[in-house]
């Protein structure tokens, strides 16, 4: 169900362009390149985001009620914007793109998993992450990418520490969790070198070298690439006068272009004469850095018959122009200019336009322009370093990343090199269950212990000694207990005889 979640949540990120209005300003990576972020993909993120926690609120909790509340929510919300609200924004169907199609596909596997969650009832023991419950190379990589994702492992422990009962601080519970994945890491990797074994005194196989100093360059390649797209666009936004060309025919026989002709050559019959012409001045431009386009939601009138989004005449768009030459004949420049109005007299202006605050059609030709907002100008110590700042910030950082995975190595040694790790795992798992149990006196007295041993580097290293010969394992005793369960389950299904 998080998976689903977490999911819906990426294709937000990198589709939400499907989602918005048919502008076409080149989705998320135009909002990025521009430096802003809209308000509706920030609120459709913290929404998503809303929902994980709730539902994981909901887990920690196990309450039924509370999740059957959220799932009927759930399920009228879902629909609700699909259905009604997404194509009205929008103004097409939700299945005319890609993204909201498998946005409402995996929701209903997330209903469907919840649904099947409600009937079979939440688990009696949460114990620790679905990621730890095997200890092999492959929950070693999912769980170390776990770790990798931002405020992740942060946002869970927090989460987990609110609405889990529990005698700990949250600096104690931080301290646990930690401990944890660190001691979980090393008994993964202890397997793999059980189930990889290398014989004492041999050297580095070439290979194994080769497939280190591949991963490295290969993550090099990939920054490289990243700066070089980076270094094609352009260096800073383009801004300045930007120009529309919109083209109106006239025909030659046509009586527009016939009274233009007359209006120039100062004819006597024209003197007074008003040109229309239709569709020609726009009345809402979206202007962004690098397009333009014409707003058509505003472009609309109840007894106008409604548009099919499919409809490529976008003449509706505009508004029609009067135009008409005036001539100063008294002055001895002879000046001509010409007097432009908008046409006010459609359906349009009368139920809509006529509403819009400061326009004002009879002494003013009004158009309305939504800009972007402008970088304050108290801030702009932070965009005025230009690119070679950014790339001088991005060599810091990724050499002290590098840095701190190959040096400070030597303290470390101590937690990171340690042999047999199952009795303090077998401790933290001990302190999971009595909490889960409402013990937390007892819970308290384990930490105290397992904290104990990290300031004690006699008692850790007894505690973490290989077993000697005839001692039994943790491992052993997993093995044992669970296969003992498998034959009560066993014992315990009715036997059907013929």
């Amino acid at each position: 169900m998080f998976l689903c979640d977490f999911f819906n949540f990426l294709l937000l990120i990198f589709g939400f362009s499907a989602f918005g209005t048919q502008q076409g300003d080149g989705g998320v990576t135009a909002y990025f390149q521009e430096n802003r972020v809209p308000m509706p993909f920030l609120l459709m993120l913290l929404l998503q985001f809303a929902l994980i926690v709730i539902d994981r609120a909901l887990f920690l909790r196990k309450s039924i009620v509370g999740k059957l509340i959220f799932q009927y929510c759930l399920v009228f919300g879902v629909h609700l914007w699909m259905f009604f609200i997404l194509p009205s924004v929008t103004e097409r169907q939700f299945n005319d793109k890609l993204a909201p199609q498998i946005w409402y596909m995996v929701k209903c596997f997330y209903l469907l998993l919840a649904a099947y969650q409600l009937r079979q009832g939440y688990p009696t023991r949460i114990l620790g992450n679905f990621l730890c419950k095997k200890y092999s190379i492959v929950n070693y990589v999912l769980f170390k990418g776990f770790m990798v994702i931002p405020f992740l492992f942060e946002l869970r422990a927090v989460m987990d520490w609110i609405w889990t009962d529990t005698s700990m601080s949250i600096m104690d519970w931080f301290k646990m969790e930690d401990i944890f994945a660190s001691i979980y890491q090393i008994k993964c990797m202890r397997g793999v070198e059980s189930d990889f074994p290398q014989p004492r005194g041999e050297k580095k196989k070439q290979m194994s070298k080769l497939k280190t100093e591949l991963t490295s360059n290969t993550t090099t390649v990939i920054v490289h690439v990243e700066w070089t797209v980076s270094r094609k666009t352009d260096a800073k936004d383009s801004t300045g006068i930007t120009t529309t060309v919109r083209d109106i025919k006239l025909p030659p026989l046509d009586p527009i272009r016939q009274t233009l002709v007359d209006m120039l050559n100062e004819d006597p019959r024209a003197a007074n004469a008003t040109i229309i012409f239709q569709s020609a001045f726009p009345k809402f431009l979206k202007v962004t850095a690098r397009s333009t386009n014409v707003v058509s939601q505003l472009m609309r009138s109840r007894r106008l018959p409604q548009r099919n989004h499919e409809d490529k005449d976008d003449s509706y768009l505009y508004r029609n122009i009067s135009v008409q030459l005036s001539t100063d004949k008294d002055c001895c420049a002879h000046q001509q200019w010409w007097v432009i109005h908008e046409t006010c007299t459609d359906y349009l202006y009368n139920d809509t336009l006529n509403q819009v605050p400061l326009n004002d059609c009879d002494k003013y030709i009004m158009m309305f322009l939504f800009n972007d907002k402008a970088f304050p100008k108290e801030l702009s110590f932070i965009s005025g370093f230009g690119i070679l700042g950014l790339y001088t910030t991005a060599v810091i950082v990724i050499s002290q990343m590098m840095r701190k995975i190959v040096s400070d190595m030597a303290p470390k040694i101590m937690f990171d090199d340690l042999p047999y790790v199952d009795r303090i795992l077998r401790l933290c798992l001990d302190i999971y269950l009595v909490r889960e149990s409402g013990d937390l006196c007892l819970e308290e007295d384990l930490f105290a212990k397992l904290i104990f041993l990290y300031r004690s580097p006699e008692t850790l290293i007894r505690w973490t000694r290989p077993p000697e010969e005839g001692e039994r394992t943790d491992n052993e005793d997993q093995d044992e207990e669970e296969e003992r369960q498998e034959e009560e389950r066993r014992l315990a299904e009715p036997s059907h005889r013929n």
